[in-house]
């Protein structure tokens, strides 16, 4: 999300180079903040800056990077975190309506096995009145 906003830092001499956050951001990303696919996270900081949170090998946060964008970073970016969102609500929606079903299937199958075992029962208890 950020990489037009790097590349751009990076070019030109007059641009603002990436900063790190002051220290009063969090030092672990809010879960609401978007997941790239490298296993960082982003978030707008207002409406001219990008928080990138990346994570170390032992799985600790390093403080988040603060970069500028400009407005066609901005809505570039913010139709990149809608797109993001949305996959992850219909990821989550599909999860949701496969433990449903795996639940129900379990239930199905529970109650087939009560009946078969209130069935035999009813079998030996028949069968103890005939003799």
């Amino acid at each position: 999300l950020f990489d037009l906003a790097v590349r751009q830092s990076a070019t030109d001499k007059t641009a603002p180079r990436v900063q790190q956050a002051p220290v009063a951001l969090p030092t672990e990303p809010p879960p609401d903040a978007h997941l790239r696919p490298d296993g960082s996270r982003v978030q707008l900081d207002g409406p001219a800056h990008l928080l990138r949170w990346t994570q170390r090998g032992n799985g600790t946060w390093r403080k988040p990077e603060r970069f500028p964008v400009d407005e066609s970073q901005l809505a570039w970016i913010k139709a990149e975190i809608k797109r993001g969102e949305a996959a992850r609500a219909a990821k989550e929606e599909a999860e949701r309506l496969a433990k449903e079903e795996a639940e129900r299937a379990a239930a199905e199958a529970a109650a087939a096995e009560a009946a078969a075992a209130e069935a035999a029962r009813e079998e030996a208890r028949r069968k103890r009145l005939q003799e």
